[in-house]
């Protein structure tokens, strides 16, 4: 009669640790579920850099492309791209940035750097929007051999799949600018 009796209590003990069991499997599965959801919302990142320094010596409307700075859009697709271009300038040589990219619904970015003249160094910022590709939409003038940080930053909505490109120029041919290794784009997949 004390072992049934004591087989009984076990039995409920059992039932509850059973119960218990099941609630924080339940528990579990809700936050494995909703870190999932989390997680597809932190969406894709592609990271490109540059791994060997680039000489820029073209002196075309749009630049040319920077090796490894290339970035991979889909249809329909958010994204929030981020960079910074270090650049050894030569002395008394403009430089400019375009961007180059497939048709967006809508496209805003911006450069924001330093350029180096007689009167010292100034806050240089240049924007585009979804109608800017291939156009020079930041320009430097730098006065003195110098190497300086170009940052980068831009929110795009892509119409058409394609590829987006950050392109270079110098003023002259003569005055090359590089742009160096470590020189990189982000780009954040939101939707």
């Amino acid at each position: 009669s004390v072992i049934s009796q004591q087989v009984s209590v076990l039995s409920i003990q059992v039932v509850s640790v059973i119960s218990l069991h099941n609630a924080l499997s339940v528990r579990v599965d809700t936050i494995s579920a909703n870190f999932s959801v989390l997680s597809a919302g932190f969406g894709t990142v592609q990271m490109r850099w540059v791994s060997t320094a680039q000489g820029i010596s073209s002196t075309a409307a749009g630049g040319a492309a920077i090796s490894g700075l290339s970035l991979s859009l889909a249809a329909g697709g958010i994204y929030q791209v981020e960079g910074a271009l270090l650049v050894f300038h030569s002395v008394l040589d403009a430089f400019g940035v375009a961007a180059v990219f497939p048709a967006m619904t809508f496209a805003a970015g911006a450069m924001t750097g330093a350029g180096l003249n007689a009167q010292g160094t100034s806050v240089v910022r240049g924007t585009f929007d979804e109608g800017g590709s291939t156009s020079i939409f930041y320009s430097v003038i730098v006065s003195a051999v110098s190497t300086l940080v170009h940052k980068f930053n831009a929110m795009l909505q892509v119409s058409t799949a394609g590829t987006f490109v950050l392109n270079a120029r110098v003023s002259a041919a003569t005055k090359p600018s590089n742009i160096l290794a470590g020189s990189f784009l982000r780009a954040y997949r939101i939707v």
